[in-house]
């Protein structure tokens, strides 16, 4: 391999070292498929269960409910998937002030987070829909806030749209890491679904300077065989 390539492949795994893949952690009941809410298909009245122990904590209300088309369009029964960036045919719905928590596990160093959730907008309704998301270093909603969200505008009619927060990790992170969903205050009913969490590492200062001495040692032995 000449010096040139060898250069050239130097330089490319510092940038394959510096991209960073995000890998989405698995969250249980993320789309809240679970428990079945049901529908009545000859007279497309949606059902509901309140309060269900289905992965997530609460403090306050909440549901998953199997919505119709006069909430979502086109959503009624089972097989009818819900609009926008949600998933499945069922989704959560949050009274106001309440708050839906999952521990997710170790807490990872040099990571970024990025927390998002689809919000919903009903045609029946005219809720404000505004969601908070935080990302919480604890085993509940009591431990240290690492970053809070709050949305400001609500998702366009009948359909969900996306909301994020994202944080990053210091080397020296301990501890689990917490999500935590809530409604504002303004909403009198939230509506949320397609929960996701994705991790991205972020290579140490160290690893990019070895990478660059490397890189460095290269140029060198091209420079010194060009002037030989």
């Amino acid at each position: 391999m000449t010096n040139t390539n060898l250069i050239k492949t130097l330089l490319a795994s510092v940038a394959i070292t510096a991209s960073a893949h995000a890998t989405a952690i698995v969250i249980p009941n993320f789309s809240f498929e679970t428990p079945d809410g049901g529908v009545d298909l000859v007279t497309a009245t949606a059902s509901f269960q309140s309060n269900p122990n289905a992965s997530w904590l609460r403090s306050g209300n909440w549901g998953v409910q199997d919505w119709v088309n006069a909430q979502f369009a086109g959503s009624t029964g089972d097989a009818s998937v819900l609009p926008g960036t949600a998933d499945g045919y069922q989704a959560a719905f949050m009274s106001s002030g309440a708050t839906i928590f999952q521990d997710l596990g170790v807490l990872l160093p040099n990571t970024e987070y990025t927390f998002t959730v689809a919000v919903g907008n009903r045609l029946d309704r005219a809720d404000s829909n505004l969601v908070t998301l935080s990302l919480i270093n604890g085993n509940n909603l009591s431990g240290n806030v690492l970053v809070t969200g709050a949305s400001t505008t609500s998702p366009a009619d009948g359909t969900f749209e996306d909301f994020s927060v994202s944080f990053t990790s210091a080397a020296d992170v301990t501890g689990n890491l917490v999500i935590a969903i809530n409604s504002h205050t303004a909403s009198s009913q939230l509506v949320i679904d397609n929960v996701r969490l994705d991790a991205s590492a972020i290579p140490e200062p160290s690893a990019f300077a070895a990478l660059a001495g490397i890189v460095g040692l290269g140029f060198a032995a091209s420079r010194r065989r060009r002037s030989a």
